[in-house]
């Protein structure tokens, strides 16, 4: 055998796992994100609240940390979806921007967030098992129907569905045996 073409250790075997599930996860992903097509009404609240703080930031720079909605306070719903659209939305200019644009970006961040959990949970269950048991629950979850319908929202559900499975993630990760340092 070419040593070439032999196995380059775990690290080779990690990457071409990590590799493959980007390659099956992302593309229906990120396939059509700039249809302006907001039919649910959870992501069009979202966007219009977020939407409306961003013109308010042009005359009150503090304008990010209470999110309005008719402009009211909006405190009824947590502002983390208003403060990653308006970081979507950075460096876009909001005399020139368009609907279609701002729908674009926060959906964009929605699913790359989305992505973010794919990857804690193949890196998570491939830490407690093993790279293939972690890829394929990952290709799973990644490429399932509900997954890629919620995932592609710029919505409340979509972020708290991505920084919930985090934090399971990083649960998990702080519970694991680790190895012990030798004695000094």
């Amino acid at each position: 055998m070419r040593e070439d073409a032999q196995d380059n250790g775990p690290r080779g075997h990690l990457a071409r796992r990590l590799f493959l599930l980007l390659m099956l996860v992302l593309p229906p992903l990120l396939a059509g994100l700039g249809r302006s097509d907001c039919v649910f009404h959870m992501e069009v609240r979202a966007l219009q609240s977020a939407q409306e703080t961003w013109y308010r930031l042009a005359d009150d720079p503090r304008a990010w940390l209470i999110p309005s909605w008719n402009g009211e306070p909006r405190v009824n719903k947590p502002p983390l979806a208003v403060w990653i659209d308006l970081l979507a939305w950075t460096g876009v200019d909001p005399a020139r921007s368009t609907v279609d644009q701002l729908v674009y970006r926060a959906r964009v961040a929605a699913a790359l967030l989305a992505m973010l959990l794919v990857l804690g949970l193949f890196i998570t269950i491939a830490r407690c098992s093993d790279t293939t048991v972690g890829a394929t629950a990952a290709i799973m979850l990644g490429t399932s129907v509900l997954f890629l319908r919620q995932a592609r929202l710029a919505s409340y559900d979509t972020y708290f569905m991505a920084f919930s499975g985090l934090a399971v993630c990083a649960g998990v990760w702080a519970l694991a045996p680790r190895e012990r340092p030798g004695p000094r």
